[in-house]
């Protein structure tokens, strides 16, 4: 008896080709939710779909699927409006001196020191 594709693809030891494929294949399905769903889902092949800056429900349950890389998720909720870039003009930012440029009060210290 073979199994049917939503089978293999509910199916926590499905073959990360077949849940790949379903992707793919079924756009918006019912068969690449639970595609999406499954956490044997290669994480190349959800950022593919993360990719294609789509908000549908395919598309948040892959970003949700622990094999989501990071990057890709912070990128698609960004470019869905699901979250904003911060305006840093609005916010007090702490500039963080460079090391290798000798800092002014520190050598003016030095200078009174030595003076003494």
């Amino acid at each position: 008896m073979s199994k049917n594709i939503l089978d293999m693809v509910r199916d926590p030891k499905c073959s990360s080709e077949i849940l790949s494929e379903a992707l793919e294949r079924f756009n918006n399905g019912y068969i690449s939710y639970k595609a999406a769903e499954n956490s044997n889902c290669p994480s190349e092949a959800l950022q593919k779909v993360l990719e294609r800056r789509k908000d549908d429900l395919v598309s948040r349950l892959v970003s949700r699927n622990p094999n989501c890389p990071p990057q890709a998720r912070l990128q698609w909720l960004i470019a869905t409006g699901r979250i904003k870039t911060p305006d840093l003009s609005k916010h007090d930012v702490q500039v963080i001196k460079d090391n290798n440029k000798p800092d002014e009060e520190w050598e003016q210290f030095k200078r009174m020191v030595e003076d003494e």
